[in-house]
């Protein structure tokens, strides 16, 4: 066998590494002479309330005329961002060398990879760019469903003097832990920090919060932990209550826009670009923080107020947007231009006109990044809750659940209230459809309160009260979103707008709210009676237990619900034992007291059964005959 010389062998190999070094580099050439120009963003990955940049180098001829188009999208479908848009107008910027556009996150946007391609050829694999859109991953410390009681009030707490259940004697503020834990709540938030000026001087610079409800705070939560519920403090951000006149003038107040008659007027909302008010929320939201019994951090009043608030954003946000204006805007006051704008986004038929979308888009990224800094410079040890309206997902207010989640909320309370039925079921079904696919800790409220419940009668007011949280719960919940409800507020169930109905009526239905949030469901309850009831005449009835935990229970206890007018025997009941899958009814006698008023005969009973630690509330409200009339009922 002939066998080179090593000299050979040196040779070739190097002749055969210099011919593929060559290659590469031609290659390389090649590649950068002929590859298309390829789009960047100013990130690899955005968040809900990150505005996507792009950028492409070349110089002012790369594309034919002054601007090129690109488009977004998502498995292989083009994306449709806030307002409609869909083109991204890429323009030359002469001191930058390069073409530049952008296109907001679209609210609640899937997360995954998207695609950014050119518009002015049919090769959509040229002039591509990637990037990825993300959430924050949501907080998973919620080990049960909370069941949430809220104490909305600036009334001294050592006014009060709440009988317990079962009781008739006050027991301080010390009954309100009692029947959030009766009818089956886990959880007290409290209104600890509130600016409101009633006379001259009650604040200041240094100082600019409400003194009753801060000088009792780590009392209220000692006590509050040490009956067995957990504790949150929350903060009013962008709002000052108490006399208008009076109102801290070391604040620079937002404006709004009273449309009957053209008027730009300040309010008493606390305008969101004051870097004075959000370093005050930073510092109280860091003290809340540090207090060893209060678990969770909340914060209210987080947008603009009201709801066309926040004009003095103007100018930043035609800048940030890219908004069009008219060719004479230079010539334009601040008052004129917070006025052209508001004439478009406060029109009542320019709900999706696309200056509007991108006007709450702004307001809710702006107020996301605020959240983001509360939450990592204050709130760091413990969860953070935003409350949120529910009108068109709070996009009209300059709000989102996916924005605030993203920015570090914890968890997004939704404040269901404000409108009729009617508009209550569209604005749960339009929640609905948005959380598909998100990832967002909910929770779902409503208030105590008859008139925004529109006086109801038939249905009873508290009832339904009771119906539209359990709706809002039932058709919500989810393992990815749901994690509880709230009642708002206690304050309210004491002495607010209750109507005809009494106290444990509102409390009976938050209760059998709660109830749906036991996890696992043991019990079924049914109420049934056996005839009409007569007022002034005795009936009977009975209250079905069932059983449907899988499991035998022992020790069921059974009691009746104080209720106006009506009076149950036996009160109380004690069961040892149900077997799985099995029922047992209590029998009961009752009789009813009626008096005229305006709840028109329609009374309660209502029962609570206990096991263990889980709660059951059910009631039912049944017609009463033979009512005395009263003339003067229809009057008053």
């Amino acid at each position: 066998m002939k066998v080179n010389p090593p000299t050979s062998r040196f040779f070739l190999a190097s002749f055969y590494s210099s011919a593929i070094i060559a290659v590469l580099i031609l290659s390389f050439i090649q590649f950068f002479l002929t590859a298309p120009v390829r789009p960047e963003t100013d990130r690899l990955t955005y968040l809900h309330y990150h505005i996507i940049r792009i950028q492409v180098k070349g110089n002012e001829k790369l594309f034919p005329g002054s601007d090129a188009v690109f488009n977004i999208y998502k498995n292989g479908k083009k994306v449709t961002g806030i307002g409609g848009q869909q083109d991204i107008n890429v323009k030359y910027d002469i001191e930058k060398g390069m073409w530049e556009g952008q296109f907001p996150v679209p609210w609640a946007a899937p997360r995954g990879v998207y695609t950014i391609k050119y518009a002015g050829t049919e090769d959509i694999n040229a002039w591509n760019g990637a990037f990825a859109i993300h959430s924050r991953r949501p907080s998973d410390s919620f080990k049960e469903p909370l069941k949430i009681m809220t104490m909305e009030t600036t009334r001294p707490l050592r006014g009060f003097n709440v009988p317990p259940p079962r009781s008739l004697e006050g027991a301080g503020y010390r009954g309100i832990f009692e029947w959030t834990k009766y009818i089956g709540g886990n959880t007290l938030w409290y209104l600890a920090a509130q600016t409101s000026s009633y006379t001259e001087g009650d604040l200041s610079y240094e100082d600019p919060w409400l003194k009753d409800n801060l000088r009792t705070l780590e009392e209220f939560s000692d006590a509050a932990k040490n009956s067995g519920l957990n504790f949150g403090a929350w903060i009013v951000s962008f709002r000052s209550f108490g006399i208008f006149s009076l109102k801290p003038e070391w604040y620079e107040y937002s404006y709004a826009y009273r449309r009957h008659s053209g008027e730009i007027y300040e309010t008493n909302g606390i305008s969101i670009l004051d870097n004075r008010r959000i370093r005050d929320v930073i510092k109280m939201a860091s003290y809340l923080n540090s207090l060893d019994n209060v678990d969770y951090v909340g914060l209210d009043y987080i947008r603009p107020a009201p709801a066309v608030a926040g004009l003095e954003l103007v100018d930043d946000f035609i800048e940030v947007m890219e908004i069009e204006v008219p060719a004479t805007w230079s010539s334009f006051t601040k008052e004129g231009r917070m006025k052209w704008l508001a004439e478009i986004v406060s029109a009542p038929g320019n709900r999706n006109h696309p200056l509007k979308q991108k006007w709450n888009w702004y307001r809710a990224s702006r107020m996301a990044m605020i959240i983001k800094r509360i939450k990592s410079e204050a709130v760091t040890d413990k969860p953070l809750w935003v409350f949120m309206l529910s009108w068109d997902k709070g996009h009209e207010h300059g709000q989102d659940a996916v924005m605030f989640q993203d920015a570090g909320a914890d968890i997004v309370a939704v404040m269901m209230y404000e409108a009729d039925r009617r508009r209550f079921d569209n604005f749960v079904r339009s929640w609905k459809d948005y959380l598909i696919g998100t990832r967002v800790n909910l929770v779902v409220g409503n208030q105590v309160d008859w008139p925004v419940h529109q006086h109801a009668v038939y249905p009873a007011g508290p009832q339904e009260f009771g119906t539209r949280l359990e709706k809002g719960i039932s058709e919500l919940t989810s393992p990815v979103n749901l994690k509880g409800a709230f009642i708002n507020d206690f304050s309210r169930i004491l002495s607010g707008r209750r109507g005809p109905y009494e106290k444990n009526e509102w409390l009976a239905a938050a209760g059998r709210a709660f109830s749906l949030l036991n996890n696992p469901q043991e019990l079924n309850l049914d109420i049934s009676l056996n005839s009409e009831i007569v007022n002034g005449q005795e009936f009977t009835g009975s209250l079905t237990v069932k059983n449907i935990s899988g499991k035998n229970m022992k020790n069921v206890g059974i009691e009746s619900l104080k209720t106006p007018g009506i009076n149950i025997s036996p009160s109380s009941k004690k069961i040892s034992s149900i077997n799985a899958g099995s029922e047992v009814k209590m029998l009961f006698a009752g009789s009813v007291s009626a008096s005229p008023s305006i709840r028109k005969g329609n009374y309660m009973i209502a029962f609570r059964v206990e096991h263990e630690d889980n709660i059951y509330i059910d009631y039912k409200y049944f017609p009463v005959g033979n009512i005395p009339v009263d003339i003067g009922v229809k009057l008053r």
